[in-house]
């Protein structure tokens, strides 16, 4: 189309400290931006036009091109296994299943497939570095049936490259459910649900659960992609804050 379609206006991070204090001198006067509702796989223009009283450095347009992600971007290469709530660990197959992600990842590599059955699973760490090759992927059958059990201050680290997590979900997050570690990359996340984020906030207080989120990206993360999700958090809005909601300019 040859239209131009309105966006949310960008707000501009004008704070002088954050995170409880923290001085924002990297982040402040930054201007920051989604674009949502668009179609997979399909390539936009976006285009930010500034104004100011005082006139724009520069000039007053900034323009790009842009293509959505499909599910055609993760590439495998290796074979499907199994995880199963289960006594016995096995051999990952469908009849042998894993029976936990630790002893999964231990024994799958980069460009498998991990099919997680119905049932109840300790956090985990996922550590593989693969590549755009070799996507790791790690599917529950069922969202609602795949649950991720509680622990703080997440229930799953990403600490690794090129992996797609989808169809989990978990009822209690004391912290963040989903966190991917510094200086880490393409992580896709789709139709994962977090029913109660940041229930720490009981016995912490609200800036003990400042970094507590549906999906935390650290620093230097890149290419974070969360689709089809849901993230609520019930008991940290039912706990008045102490002091300003948010962080003072």
């Amino acid at each position: 189309s040859s239209t131009w379609l309105n966006a949310y206006n960008p707000p501009t991070d004008r704070r002088n400290t954050a995170h409880g204090g923290v001085s924002n001198a990297a982040n402040k006067n930054q201007f920051r931006a989604g674009v949502f509702g668009l179609t997979e796989g399909q390539a936009y223009d976006v285009r930010v036009t500034f104004s100011d009283l005082d006139g724009v450095i520069g000039g007053p347009t900034l323009s790009d091109s842009v293509t959505l992600l499909s599910d055609a971007t993760v590439v495998r290469s290796g074979g499907t296994y199994y995880l199963d709530d289960v006594g016995a660990n096995g051999n990952g197959s469908m009849s042998s299943p894993f029976n936990s992600f630790a002893a999964a990842f231990a024994a799958t590599n980069c460009g498998d497939r991990l099919i997680v059955q119905p049932g109840t699973y300790a956090p985990f760490t996922f550590s593989k570095s693969c590549t755009p090759s070799t996507w790791y992927v790690i599917e529950g059958v069922s969202r609602d049936s795949v649950l991720i059990g509680s622990a703080s201050p997440r229930q799953i680290l990403v600490d690794g490259n090129f992996v797609k997590i989808m169809n989990l979900r978990s009822a209690n997050s004391r912290c963040s459910f989903i966190e991917v570690a510094s200086n880490h990359h393409d992580v896709w996340i789709e139709n994962v649900k977090a029913d109660d984020v940041a229930t720490d906030v009981r016995t912490l207080g609200h800036s003990g659960v400042y970094d507590c989120d549906g999906v935390m990206f650290r620093d230097g993360t890149y290419h974070g992609y969360v689709l089809d999700s849901q993230f609520f958090a019930p008991t940290l809005a039912s706990v008045s804050p102490v002091g300003s909601r948010w962080d003072a300019a």
